[in-house]
Formats: structure tokens, C-alpha cells, sequence
């Protein structure tokens, strides 16, 4: 049986790899409600950067996306739309379907290439409804995708320019873009 985590937890997050170990590893009760739902993980993902995921009135994942998706589009948590722009570790919100009458919310374990399904990492997903149950890894039929949340802080981005710093240099005003005022400089003018 794998751990289980009651309630809210600050846990290894930094990468969606540390994030996924985790999860693979600990049944997630965040809200003390039917044990290991799908929107657990969720949940508790949003708690590690201090934000709060918002359901809509009835509280099934899908209304994460329907009733509240501009709520939850929240830094570093950055709203997209359409299964071709899902990368790996975006947060995936399904639609109602069959057994899934309140949606599905997972995070996505691969970059969607086209084809019918996606490989997604969540709770609540065939491994065993309720207490003790870890996330498990699946193919779900992306037909259902409703939309998403990428989380910027996972994702690598190249490094910018680096603002120029003043030297000691006699063309201070060239090599420093920005005008400091100090009144002992006052009679220094740009």
C-alpha cells in the first residue's frame, strides 16, 4: 500500500519529476472528501505556490475548467486550450463521459503528438477508488479534453539579457539606461 497524505502538504514540487515521484508514491486526500479523487493532486499542487484550485457549485473536475477556469488561471498556473498545445506536466481537464460523470483532472506524463489517447498521470483513475490509492499512469481518450493549466514554473525557458551595470567608466549615461535622481546630483541632467 502506498503512503497516504491527509489534508495539505508542502512536498518535493520544484520539477514535475519530483512532483510525479511523489504522487506515484502517496494516495493525496487534500479535502478529507471520498478519499483519493482526481482533483486532489490538483489541489494540492495549486497549495504549493499558495493558490487555491476552484471547482464550480456542484465540485466535479470538469467544472475546474467550465465554471472557473479564469479563477484558476492564476501565476505560475497559465490557462491554454486545444490538445496540441499539451505538454508534459500540464494540469488536463476532461469533460463528463460515461463512468467519468464528474470529469477527469490529471497532469499530462507526455507532449500530446496527435492519436487518440494521452499518457496522464492522476488519481482516481482505474487503480481503485478512495483511501490508500497512489496516482497511476493511464492512456485516456483525448477526445474529452476540455482544456488546461500550464505551470510556468516548471518549464525551462533560455536566460534574457542581462541588464547592463554601471562601471566606472566617463560615459556612465550610455552604459546605464536608467536615470538614478539623487539630490546631490541634481545639476546632473541626462
Amino acid at each position: 500500500m502506498a503512503g497516504q497524505q491527509q489534508g495539505y502538504r508542502i512536498v518535493p514540487h520544484n520539477t514535475y519529476d519530483q512532483y510525479r515521484a511523489y504522487c506515484l508514491s502517496t494516495g493525496i486526500n487534500c479535502d478529507y472528501a471520498f478519499g483519493n479523487q482526481c482533483i486532489d493532486t490538483i489541489m494540492n499542487l495549486y497549495y504549493q505556490y499558495g493558490k487555491r484550485l476552484q471547482a464550480g457549485p456542484i465540485g466535479y473536475a470538469y467544472e475546474v475548467w467550465t465554471n472557473k477556469r479564469w479563477q484558476n488561471n492564476v501565476f505560475p498556473f497559465q490557462m491554454f486550450e486545444g490538445a496540441r498545445n499539451i505538454r508534459r506536466g500540464d494540469i488536463v481537464v476532461f469533460r463528463a463521459h460515461g463512468a467519468y460523470y464528474t470529469g477527469h483532472i490529471a497532469i499530462a506524463d507526455e507532449d500530446y503528438r496527435g492519436g487518440a489517447t494521452i499518457r496522464i498521470l492522476g488519481q482516481n483513475q482505474g487503480q481503485g477508488i478512495g483511501w490508500g490509492s497512489a496516482s497511476n499512469l493511464i492512456n485516456y481518450n483525448i477526445s474529452y479534453f476540455l482544456g488546461g493549466f500550464r505551470n510556468s514554473e516548471w518549464q525551462s525557458t533560455p536566460p534574457g539579457p542581462t541588464p547592463p551595470t554601471p562601471g566606472p567608466s566617463s560615459n556612465f549615461k550610455q552604459n546605464f539606461p536608467w536615470f538614478i535622481y539623487n539630490k546631490k546630483f541634481k545639476n546632473n541632467s541626462r
